[in-house]
Formats: C-alpha cells, structure tokens, sequence
C-alpha cells in the first residue's frame, strides 16, 4: 500500500479509536460499574483489533508514519508458511474461494424482521468472521510459491 493510502487508513482509524474511547466514557459515566466493565471489554477489543490488523502492519511498511512508542519488526507476524502449487492449482483455487466469497456475502442481511436486530447483528457479525477467513485464504493463495520451472508465472502473477 503507498503512504498516501496508508495514511488515510491511519487518519479513519484514529478517528474511530476516538470515538469508540469516547462510548466507552460515556458508558462509564452513565452506566453501573458491571455494564462499564462488560461494554470496555467489547471496545478493548475493537481497539485491540484495529492495532493489530490495520495500525501494526502499517507501520511495519511505513515505519515513519509510526509514533515514537511502536518498535518497528517487533511485530510478530500471525501469518502461516507460504504454500507451493502450481499456477493452474493456485487459479482453480482462486476461482473457488472467489465463488465461496461471493455465496457467503450474498446471505440475506435482512434478518431483523425475522429474529430481532440483536440476533440479526450477531448473526451478521458471524458472516464477516467467515468472509475475513476466506479474504485470508485468498491472500495465501496470491502469495502460493509455484512449483520448480512455474517461479516466472508466479511472480509475473503478483506483480513482481
């Protein structure tokens, strides 16, 4: 991603960091203590989630844009080994998962008649559970290693 991109991530992030910072104040001003502590859990790891899926590998690729606090390559990386197969099984793949994705999001998300908006919300929170898990796939998938005498097609593959 070019900086430019990166910053604007970063400007959206720390704007919804404020303002999930700022819910969790007002919950503590308003609320007993036992709903504080349930709703600063929910917001800690909406926090906790935004730094280490958007923030840290930014600054990781940016290391200027990161503040002085953040230690550059310390981030341990959560990515599995990279997989090797060939292009033709690498395209099958991807044709796949392309076609996963799109059933999965194509679910109705108009549940609320039907369940409630709480159980409609749960449930849509469980649909984009799965669709980040085949968006990770995909990208493991894009980064595949093709086999001895295919490496050339890879790597034209990925832009390199």
């Amino acid at each position: 991603m070019n900086e430019n991109t990166a910053k604007e991530i970063l400007a959206t992030v720390s704007e919804c960091s404020l303002k999930a910072d700022q819910s969790a104040a007002k919950v503590k001003k308003d609320c007993e203590e036992e709903t504080f502590k349930a709703y600063a859990l929910l917001v800690g790891s909406i926090m906790g989630n935004m730094f280490t899926e958007l923030l840290a590998p930014i600054y990781e690729d940016h290391p200027g844009l990161a503040p002085e606090w953040y230690q550059v390559g310390q981030r341990r990386s959560r990515d599995a080994p990279r997989v090797r197969m060939s292009g033709a099984m690498r395209a099958e793949l991807l044709t796949l998962l392309d076609e996963i994705y799109g059933k999965i999001a194509s679910i109705p998300m108009t549940l609320d008649s039907e369940t409630g908006a709480a159980e409609a919300w749960l449930y849509r929170s469980r649909l984009h559970e799965v669709l980040l898990h085949i968006a990770a796939a995909k990208a493991r998938l894009l980064s595949a290693q093709a086999n001895a005498g295919e490496g050339q097609q890879a790597d034209e593959d990925r832009g390199t």
